[in-house]
């Protein structure tokens, strides 16, 4: 039964896996199985990477889960070959993995469930009157062998091992099921023998199951075999007082009572008792217990629909809800629009952001989630007020920023295609002024968010028809009124059914209306229409037989951009035609409703079409789609090439361009991989996109070691651990470093050993390691010499009098600052020379020379503003803050210190924020403005506690005793000065803990 496939997965009783008939048991880990096992039973759908991630490293936190699921992953390809396979077993894009069904692959599970949805297709008054029913049926026992994944375990992940035990009772319920059903028919053919083999299959598999028990002795006694009926129910009885410490039920002894006194026996007329008992015991078909589960204010929202009808009722709840709540000053839980594909919730949920656009003066923001990462969603929001979170490290902290980015702001934020609670929370703002509106198809999601559920079905009929109307006009409906009537029944009035079928119509005005509710007539038999998903497919599967050859492998070719927008020159390159013949299938497939246009340039598929598209790609030769997929990889080389300076564009197709490049990764296209890895890295590093710069470093340093490619490799671990020093993460930069800077050591790479020396010096002396910082930065000028580099030997000078400052050897320092800022003014580095000009002037500063302080800061600030550099500019603007307020000049130090918050507040860099509202706090002080310093000196410590800065929380802490002491309020003081003393403690700063004994006992 099993024999000659490539790929088998038993998951019944154990779980083994055969390649070509032998026995793989070189997994490297118990999650590579885990992972193989859960994309093979969920392989309806596309498993999301944070799912798997979350799944099974659910207590790590997301970017290590990512790079677990990457590095299993990769393992579990090695195990299975898989990356020799033409079609590999596994299909994996940006955000998915799946079992490809390309592959020659069989799953018990998956087969053991398609016997019984073919059993459950059928009609039937009586199931033993079908034999190809009991065939099925005998199949799907067969498979069952016992327990779904019997013993296997995934100790440390609670979500993992939900899932199993939810899914091994569904299948084990659904077994038994089986099981009764088909006894139940044997017997009712009075094939006894048949019967019995089924219900001691039965019993092995669950002893204690009573109406079995009950089953075989009626099967017993009807094929004339009394004394083993009668002792089968001493059999019975003994097995459920062992294992459940009962007796049988009233039921079985009623049974048992009747076959003992020679009341129930062998069947002789065709009407008879034995028929009558039989109905006792019928077991409860399974689908009667199955539950379908089923400056300008940024204004963000997707134009709605053009043929938008009904939805009043479910738009005037919104509208009420949120102007009820607001109105009693509550903050508004989450509104979630729930609902199956297809039935209109993101084009309800644009509806209702256009109507309730005036009641949100500062705006509306949309997100999909079905397509963009949380992390990314809030760096574009973040661009809406013209803020810049790129140099923010995470999602965490991203988070954090747009919830002081939303404080006061009134703002209406639309997210759609919510999948789950993980991925949602850190777009959720904590301000009282924000209304979410969120659509999701899990009713579940909804309620473990705390959101009000609306729910959104089929329209009604009259809704269905008047859609119908509006697409077609209300002459052609009229003249066939009963087919467009029979045409939105059989379509269950889904909003995008009825669309597609409409549009398919309008596209051919000589098509009877009649003449396609026949055709749907036999889908609806074939694909069953009864349920509503199918209906769509079976929609689609209408138009799809429309289309020419030409227009069908253009809709299958559309599957490689997953849902995404896409250019038409993009696929004109995938298909090998010109971008004007492409603009025209395009346009054919649109008018059709197969595609449709986003803004003047892009085109993109409903997910659900998409996911069409996908099994059509499937269906071609797995050639012709290999070349497909290198075909689309290859154009956005050259995209990205060409587009290299247009940063804007370039960040319109990310998504596109991350999936080409790991299209080239899973080909083995190194050099492809590698000239995407030159350009794109340092932009996305530039833009603080580190989830794609941890993907590129991982799959670069991949394709670096399979080809040998040793340079590449430490180059991917240096880019590497420069992403892994600007999110905060030092052991693993500190990590990444010493391995690049030991590959480059042997290849003799100067210029490379320079680079991660000026790195690992920059790390050592932010953790205070003052002669380790200068070892290396010795070493990296050293090199950097040798090499005859200016910029390199300029950061080096430049490291060297950041090391001397700190040891307060401040006329050493100032003499390398000139040196780097001579060499740096030489070769034009403009960022650089701003960093260089801001240390001269805390070094003048610390030498009291404030006149030439205030020079170079003020010189700074110059270029900064010229050459629009923002982080330079803000760091010049803190460095004369200080300046001034060390002349007393505290009305010029508040007003500098204000702007340069401004700036650090747009680039989302919170510790600094804190630190400028810690210094200002000081000059409210000074100014004699108290309270807004102690006001000022909270939010500081908010921020510090924030981020777990717990040496920059203790100074907060003491400034904010002090103006307590100031305002004689000496209990607080104490209080703020105590939990400081505490928090020195645990630092061992004697510096800090000396400054506090001090207040303590003045107190």
């Amino acid at each position: 039964m099993t024999s000659n496939y490539a790929l088998e997965l038993f998951c019944f009783r154990g779980f083994q896996t055969l390649v070509d008939g032998q026995k793989i048991s070189d997994f490297r880990t118990v999650r590579g199985q885990a992972m193989l096992a859960y994309v093979a039973v969920e392989q309806a759908v596309p498993t999301r990477r944070e799912t798997l991630a979350g799944l099974l490293w659910p207590d790590e936190s997301e970017r290590n889960a990512r790079r677990n699921l990457s590095q299993s992953l990769f393992h579990l390809r090695h195990s299975l070959q898989d990356q020799t396979r033409t079609p590999p077993f596994l299909r994996i894009t940006p955000h998915s993995i799946e079992l490809n069904l390309e592959c020659d692959s069989w799953v018990d599970v998956v087969r053991f469930e398609a016997h019984l949805m073919s059993v459950q297709q059928h009609s039937h008054a009586n199931l033993s009157h079908c034999r190809s029913c009991i065939a099925e049926l005998e199949q799907a026992v067969a498979l069952y062998q016992g327990p779904f994944l019997d013993g296997f375990s995934v100790p440390t992940s609670d979500l993992f091992e939900l899932w199993l035990v939810t899914k091994r009772e569904e299948l084990q319920q659904q077994a038994l099921d089986a099981f009764a059903k088909l006894s139940k028919a044997h017997e009712e053919n009075e094939d006894f023998e048949a019967a019995q083999r089924t219900l001691r299959r039965t019993l092995a598999l669950m002893p204690d199951h009573e109406s079995a028990h009950q089953q075989l002795m009626r099967v017993f006694v009807l094929s004339g075999q009394r004394s083993r009926a009668l002792a089968q129910y001493e059999t019975c009885r003994q097995i459920l007082n062992d294992e459940l410490g009962v007796d049988p039920s009233l039921e079985t002894i009623a049974l048992y009572e009747q076959i003992r006194d020679g009341l129930l026996g062998p069947k002789t007329d065709g009407v008879g008792p034995s028929r009558a008992l039989s109905n006792t015991t019928d077991v409860r078909d399974a689908d009667a217990n199955h539950a379908v589960q089923s400056s300008v204010a940024p204004f963000q929202s997707l134009v709605p629909p053009p043929h938008f009808v009904g939805r009043t009722d479910l738009l005037e709840s919104i509208r009420a809800t949120v102007y009820a709540n607001r109105s009693h000053a509550l903050r508004l839980q989450p509104i979630a629009l729930v609902g199956m594909g297809g039935v209109g919730k993101t084009a309800v949920a644009a509806q209702a952001a256009h109507l309730l656009r005036e009641a949100f003066g500062d705006g509306v923001l949309w997100a999909n989630l079905g397509s963009s990462a949380p992390i990314d969603i809030l760096a574009t929001w973040a661009r809406a007020y013209d803020y810049d979170f790129s140099n923010l490290p995470d999602v965490e902290s991203r988070a954090a920023a747009l919830r002081g980015m939303l404080a006061e702001k009134r703002v209406l934020i639309v997210i759609d295609n919510v999948l789950s609670t993980a991925e949602v929370h850190p777009l959720l703002p904590s301000s009282p002024h924000c209304t979410i509106l969120l659509t999701m198809r899990d009713l579940d999601v909804a309620h473990a968010l705390n959101a009000q559920v609306l729910m959104l079905t089929e329209l009604s009929p009259s809704n269905g028809r008047a859609l119908f109307v509006q697409i077609l006009g209300e002459e052609r409906v009229a003249v066939e009124e009963e087919a467009a009537s029979e045409i939105c029944t059989l379509l269950q009035n889904l909003p995008l059914a009825v669309e597609i079928v409409a549009q398919r119509l309008k596209s051919r005005p000589r098509q009877r209306l009649g003449a396609m509710a026949t055709r749907l007539r036999d889908e609806r038999y074939r694909l069953g229409l009864e349920i509503s998903d199918q209906a769509v497919r079976t929609s689609f599967e209408v138009s799809w037989r429309s289309l020419d050859e030409t227009l069908q492998q253009l809709f299958a070719y559309l599957a490689i951009f997953g849902g995404r927008p896409f250019q038409a020159e993009a696929i004109a390159a995938i298909m090998e035609v010109d971008s004007f013949e492409a603009e025209d299938n395009l346009y054919a497939l649109e008018a059709l409703s197969l595609l449709r246009s986003e803004g003047d340039a892009y085109y993109c598929q409903h997910p659900l079409l998409s996911d069409f598209a996908h099994e059509k790609l499937a269906q071609t030769q797995s050639d012709e789609s290999r070349n497909a997929f290198e075909r689309m990889s290859t154009y956005y080389l050259e995209f990205v090439a060409e587009h290299s300076e247009a940063l804007d564009t370039l960040i319109i197709e990310r998504e596109n361009i991350m999936s080409a490049i790991e299209i080239a990764y899973s080909q083995n296209a190194w050099e492809r991989l590698f000239a995407y890895a030159d350009i794109v890295t340092p932009i996305a590093l530039q833009q603080g996109i580190f989830g794609d710069v941890d993907r590129l470093c991982e799959w670069v340093h991949v394709g670096a070691k399979s080809s040998g490619n040793r340079g590449r490799e430490a180059m991917s671990l240096a880019v590497w651990g420069e992403a892994q020093h600007r999110k905060g993460q030092y052991d693993d930069a500190n990590r990444s470093f010493m391995e690049s800077l030991q590959l480059y050591e042997p290849l003799e790479d100067r210029a490379g050993m320079a680079h991660v020396q000026e790195r690992l010096a920059t790390i050592a002396m932010e953790k205070g390691d003052v002669e380790e910082a200068s070892r290396l930065a010795e070493a990296c000028l050293a090199n950097n010499q040798i090499l005859e580099s200016a910029s390199g030997i300029a950061d080096a000078y430049y490291l060297q009098a950041s090391l001397l400052f700190l040891q307060g050897t401040y006329a050493e320092s100032f003499k390398k600052a000139r040196e780097s800022l001579t060499l740096r003014e030489a070769c034009n580095n403009t960022d650089g020379q701003i960093h260089t000009l801001s240390l001269l002037a805390h070094i003048e500063s610390r030498k009291h020379s404030f006149r030439h302080a205030q020079g170079y800061a003020e010189q700074a600030v110059d270029i900064g503003r010229a050459e629009q550099l923002q982080l330079g500019l803000a760091s010049a603007l803190y460095a004369l803050a200080i300046i001034y307020r060390n002349q007393k000049q505290h009305e010029s130090a508040l007003a500098v210190a204000t702007e340069s918050l401004q700036l650090f507040k747009q680039m989302g860099l919170r510790r600094t924020e804190g630190q400028l509202l810690y210094q200002i706090s000081f000059f409210e002080e000074n100014l004699g403005n108290v309270p807004h310093a102690t006001e000022l000196a909270n939010q500081s410590l908010q921020i510090f506690q924030e981020i777990s800065d717990e040496f920059s929380a203790a100074y907060s802490l003491i400034q904010l005793g002090d103006l307590y002491d100031k305002n004689t309020q000496s209990a607080k003081a104490n209080h703020a000065w105590k939990e400081a003393h505490q928090i020195a403690n645990g630092l061992n700063n004697e510096e800090l803990l000396l400054a506090l004994e001090k207040r303590l006992n003045n107190a």
